[in-house]
């Protein structure tokens, strides 16, 4: 039997997956320049799932976007182009997206969830479709129950 708990969660989970893998893709598509092609490389997800909840981190910068400064201290250059910096306006690329599919991930998660439903409606019609009514009647009096067959009809 179906157990729409737990195939409502399945399914909530690959499409937060998708939504990620949309995402990155898109916050690949905003980036303005990248003349190494490092920024665009760092986009990552990271599914933090837990049996109770669903989660997946998307994360940019880290190893592939940090150097060195001039004067030795280390810097991660993502952060400068999403908020730009005292030489550089900003060219965001990261929570403008985010926040992009923020506002429409309500909506598909809405709808995956009717469409579980309507499976499931479907799945639990068509199994009582299959049941037969074999025309049986109990009548259950004070000490005893009586059957009476009134014969046998598709319901």
């Amino acid at each position: 039997m179906l157990d729409l708990g737990k195939e409502i969660q399945k399914n909530f989970h690959q499409l937060t997956l998708l939504q990620a893998d949309e995402l990155i893709a898109d916050m690949r598509n905003a980036i303005q320049h990248s003349e190494s092609g490092h920024l665009s490389q760092s986009l990552r997800k990271q599914d933090v799932s837990t049996e109770t909840k669903i989660s997946v981190l998307v994360r940019a910068g880290g190893r592939l976007t940090t150097r060195r400064t001039a004067a030795g201290s280390v810097h991660d250059y993502s952060i400068d182009e999403e908020f730009g910096n005292v030489k550089e306006s900003p060219k965001p690329f990261f929570y403008s997206t985010f926040r992009f599919y923020q506002r429409g991930g309500v909506e598909r998660y809405r709808e995956t969830l009717d469409q579980m439903i309507e499976t499931n409606n479907q799945q639990r019609s068509s199994r009582s479709d299959n049941y037969y009514n074999l025309g049986s009647r109990v009548t259950i009096g004070n000490r005893f129950s009586t059957v009476s067959s009134v014969g046998r009809s598709r319901a």
